[in-house]
């Protein structure tokens, strides 16, 4: 059994933690392949989400995601009795295979221990790095009797967020010995699925039905499907022996060759790739140069966000998981807990080219849609942190020929934000950014329903004018390191930060609640967390004292144990619990669900306004609360989102980049 502790907190968890089904499911895995794709489940290996699934392949990294071989329907035989050892909800049943589950361990990779009279099995999935491959490892351990185990691989091909009935599973098939190929009608691509002992048998009833996923009925979703299973395998095992069984399934394109050849030994290759699995993660631990023991987990959650992006050959983040792709917003604000703390800074300077490439009359996109469509740019927001993510990437390499390269681009940016871009985003005549009008929504709070922008913030946001005063003075840093003229269109960018620091200071301060605005023209006196990077940025704008009392009632007012609130609970439209059908959600997305990723700002402004509070107590008061999450929810993971009220469940995303890099930064701030 591969146990390691490589991440610096290893998890497992007992009988006693999942006595029921309820309580298992809500623990889950991930681990991804850099490419887009992952694996996925619950720590009883019961699929409760239409995106879970041994291996989900992305076919145009890191987008076109499809589900492949959704899981193993394992049971084992003793004489005359059959255990099962897979747990599957159905429509109208329950296959309970988690009673026979003794113990589920996680660190590195997802381990399941089963315990059936005295027989014990063990089962390790691992997902190979740069391929749409995953290998199972079983090793079983028999007693006093013969035993069987008894697999019944479950193939789909559908888009990982999708489901499907027993008319989408159309596939040409092949069986040859241990190997057996699916080719769907609808890809130029073949599932290739091996076996390393034993032989396919053809089953009568060739689909898996009525597959019922909690997670999706829950919010209102079609949570119904069907997997395609035409073949079992077994492997026989004598009494009092011990053996090693591999299971091999990928993806491959018609243009692409197999990982393995014809005559590769799967437990050989197994125990390479597993070799390779090691000594990256090893790798990444030793590149962040941290002994904390959360920062190591973290380091290792980071990476499941970094992935390649096929239109550049270069990196990017995916926003979340299992359902985002790569944002322009949410990296620019991931990027430095991601890359920078954990010490790869070349794929922070590979995701900073890479969009580059895409910036668009001075805005940078906001999302990458699937393949055959163009970037969206309805972000206000995303082209201002990226002069701040290029700021932390130079504060941590001093690399100037990369400040040099995108230079031009910041001036550009500039400009266009200054004459006026799409959207309705342009500098007023007070120096202040406008933007939004209509139904545009283009900060991060951007939920539209049916014509209404639930939380509308046309006019003069906080945060996007935090953002453009720190852009200008990021660009006027840059003008010095480069020997530079300080101007953009005519205007001395020293001279206008001066006024735009005068007009936010003028226009933006509330006395009456003590904080700031959080839109002015027209004011908004609603108090949320967009504030906190009016003083945690790296360049600011207001006095100290100020900045002191905006702490103080943010944490007052909107302070959890796992992020911020996105609304005072004292406003009129405060709503404590996300949850339900998709429209009850979005309308309480922003309306005070709490966000994971903004615990990081508010702990860096604390940290600023009280700096006399040691970064131990710091840590004790505001970190050392997060760990009980990520024990829970996703293993190692950190939610997108929570429940306003207490006890702040765990929802949206199970794991979100931005919540994972921002946590992370602010370790490493306060343990530097």
């Amino acid at each position: 059994m591969n146990k390691t502790t490589i991440g610096g907190i290893a998890y497992s968890y007992g009988r006693s933690d999942y006595e029921t089904y309820d309580m298992a499911i809500r623990r889950e895995w991930v681990m991804t392949n850099g490419l887009g794709g992952y694996s996925g489940s619950s720590i009883i290996d019961s699929p409760m989400r239409m995106h879970h699934g041994h291996l989900i392949a992305s076919l145009h990294s890191p987008v076109r995601r499809y589900l492949v071989l959704s899981k193993l329907n394992e049971s084992l035989t003793i004489g005359d009795i059959t255990y099962p050892l897979h747990t599957t909800k159905y429509k109208d049943s329950m296959t309970e295979g988690y009673r026979q589950l003794q113990n589920f361990y996680y660190d590195i990779m997802p381990i399941y221990t089963y315990q059936v009279a005295d027989c014990q099995v063990t089962k390790e999935v691992l997902l190979e790095h740069g391929k749409n491959n995953v290998m199972v490892h079983y090793s079983l351990e028999t007693g006093s009797s013969e035993v069987k185990l008894n697999l019944t691989p479950c193939f789909n091909f559908r888009p990982h967020g999708d489901s499907s009935t027993k008319e989408d599973h159309n596939y040409v098939i092949s069986v040859e010995d241990k190997s057996l190929k699916l080719k769907p009608d609808s890809e130029n691509v073949t599932i290739s699925y091996r076996i390393s002992q034993g032989n396919f048998q053809a089953r009568d009833h060739v689909y898996d039905e009525d597959n019922y996923y909690d997670f999706e009925f829950q919010t209102g979703m079609e949570g119904i499907d069907t997997h395609y299973c035409p073949y079992n395998h077994r492997l026989q095992v004598g009494p009092f022996s011990k053996t090693e069984f591999y299971i091999q399934c990928e993806i491959i394109k018609d243009e692409d060759s197999s990982s393995l050849s014809d005559t590769d030994n799967l437990e050989d290759y197994y125990q390479s790739m597993l070799s390779r699995h090691i000594g990256r993660s090893k790798q990444m631990v030793a590149k962040a140069e941290t002994t904390d023991p959360l920062a190591m987990r973290l380091t290792l959650s980071a990476d499941h966000f970094i992935s390649k992006r096929s239109s550049t050959g270069l990196k990017t983040v995916l926003a979340g998981l299992p359902w985002f792709s790569d944002w322009g917003r949410d990296t620019m604000i991931a990027l430095c807990g991601l890359t920078l703390s954990t010490g790869r800074f070349e794929d922070a300077k590979e995701i900073l080219l890479s969009f580059s490439k895409y910036i668009h009359k001075g805005l940078l996109p906001n999302v990458f849609p699937d393949l055959g469509s163009q970037p969206m740019y309805n972000s206000v927001d995303a082209s201002l942190w990226y002069f701040q993510a290029i700021k932390q990437y130079y504060d941590h390499t001093k690399d100037k020929d990369l400040i040099q390269t995108l230079f031009p681009h910041l001036l550009d940016m500039l400009a266009w934000f200054m004459k006026g871009t799409d959207f309705s985003i342009y500098m007023d005549t007070d120096h202040l950014i406008h933007a939004g009008s209509g139904l545009d929504q283009v900060t991060w709070m951007d939920v539209r329903i049916n014509g209404v922008c639930v939380t509308p913030r046309h006019g003069k946001p906080v945060e996007i004018n935090a953002l453009w005063y720190n852009a200008l003075m990021v660009t006027c840093e840059f003008a010095d390191l480069l020997n530079l003229d300080k101007k953009v269109a005519e205007k001395d960018l020293v001279e206008l930060a001066q006024q735009v620091k005068n007009s936010f200071n003028e226009k933006f301060w509330n006395p009456e609640t003590k904080c700031l605005l959080d839109v002015v023209e027209p004011n908004d006196p609603s108090i949320r967390p967009n504030q906190t990077y009016a003083v945690s940025l790296a360049y600011t704008m207001l006095p100290a004292h100020k900045e002191k009392e905006l702490v103080d009632t943010c944490f007052k007012e909107l302070y959890t144990s796992y992020g911020m609130r996105s609304l005072s609970r004292n406003h009129q439209d405060y709503k404590p619990i996300y949850t339900g059908p998709l429209i009850k959600r979005d309308y309480a997305y922003h309306q005070g669900t709490v966000w994971g990723f903004l615990i990081g700002s508010f702990i860096s402004a604390y940290h600023k306004v009280y700096p006399n509070v040691s970064k131990e107590s710091l840590y004790q008061r505001f970190v050392e609360p997060v760990t009980n999450h990520l024990s829970d929810g996703c293993i190692g993971g950190y939610s997108e989102i929570f429940d306003g009220d207490t006890p702040h469940h765990q929802r949206g995303c199970y794991t979100q980049a931005w919540s994972v890099a921002e946590i992370l930064r602010v370790i490493k701030e306060l343990k530097m």
